[in-house]
């Protein structure tokens, strides 16, 4: 995907936009069918996005080159997806919200939803946003995902829309931004309370040395506590004087 902020280019203050489902995405939701399978919820938008790919053409549908290559791999989502559902469900205090940075067609989105939890779905590009209302609205035809589970932004980081404690995940948010836009974007985390990430592709792409320089950036905006899970290439940073908030608003 091409970079939204170029280099010496300054960021604006992101806003966040709701993006209100098509008539054409429209699809009457079927009753939740319980637990759902991560190879289940795969192999729906894999055909799903196939189909879009060959009906409106590989960019027209969001897709790209990245997406394309992995429908046809027929990995959509996968294990570092599948990874992250396994520290939400098992490690991590539980959230109102989850705000899921630089969604791209919803795979991390949709199967969170689909553990029946309340999601944003962040995304700047608007194909790509197409490319997740069209996910959201085949799987909640099928029961697969509570109906409005997932709210989609207009936001490379949303700034309203969020309410209660909220977790940003983020696993590839590499836009390319230089400096000064990455340090606004980072001065604009408020909306959530603790992050879930890859250090090493937030914001732009980090050698070890930048992504050190991350996390100064990160405790200097109240990130000051931070857990790494290096099997899984993540990194939780939270803030200390949240911690114990965010468990009894949430337990």
């Amino acid at each position: 995907m091409s970079p939204v902020v170029g280099k010496g280019q300054k960021a604006k203050r992101p806003t966040a936009k709701v993006i209100r489902p098509t008539p054409t995405a429209a699809v009457a939701a079927a009753p939740v069918a319980g637990p759902v399978s991560t190879d289940r919820l795969n192999r729906e938008l894999v055909t799903l996005h196939g189909r879009r790919s060959a009906d409106e053409g590989v960019d027209a549908s969001g897709l790209f080159a990245h997406y394309q290559r992995l429908v046809e791999l027929e990995v959509l989502i996968g294990a570092r997806e599948s990874a992250v559902l396994d520290l939400i469900e098992n490690d991590l205090p539980a959230y109102g919200t989850y705000v899921v940075l630089r969604a791209g067609v919803g795979e991390l989105a949709l199967l969170i939803a689909a553990s029946g939890r309340k999601v944003v779905a962040s995304e700047p590009n608007h194909r790509r946003r197409r490319a997740i209302e069209a996910g959201q609205a085949h799987l909640e035809g099928l029961g697969l995902i509570p109906a409005g589970a997932v709210t989609i932004v207009e936001a490379v980081i949303p700034q309203e829309l969020v309410q209660g404690a909220a977790l940003g995940v983020g696993l590839n948010v590499a836009y390319g931004f230089d400096d000064d836009a990455a340090s606004t974007l980072i001065d604009s985390l408020s909306a959530v309370e603790n992050l879930l990430i890859d250090p090493r592709l937030f914001l732009r792409v980090r050698d070890p040395a930048d992504q050190e320089r991350l996390a100064l950036d990160l405790e200097r905006n109240g990130f000051d506590r931070r857990q790494d899970y290096p099997g899984k290439a993540l990194a939780l940073f939270s803030r200390s004087a949240n911690s114990a908030e965010v468990s009894a608003r949430t337990a």
